[in-house]
């Protein structure tokens, strides 16, 4: 529900880019989430906590 939208359901990419493969610690992975990037990517801090975010770094992980 957050990430669809910009990166598409397979998150193979569209407005933002492709997820798969990504070569950066989860850690990185998670500070994005929460913190965006400026001019390119929300922050969701306020939308998701951090269990939440631990989710969506797995399932980041988790796509082939």
């Amino acid at each position: 529900r957050s990430c669809a939208h910009c990166h598409g359901l397979e998150l193979a990419g569209d407005e933002g880019p492709d997820l798969h493969g990504l070569e950066i610690s989860d850690r990185r992975i998670a500070t994005v989430i929460q913190r965006g990037i400026k001019g390119e990517m929300p922050s969701f801090a306020r939308k998701h906590n951090d269990i939440e975010v631990a989710a969506l770094v797995a399932f980041v992980r988790s796509v082939q």
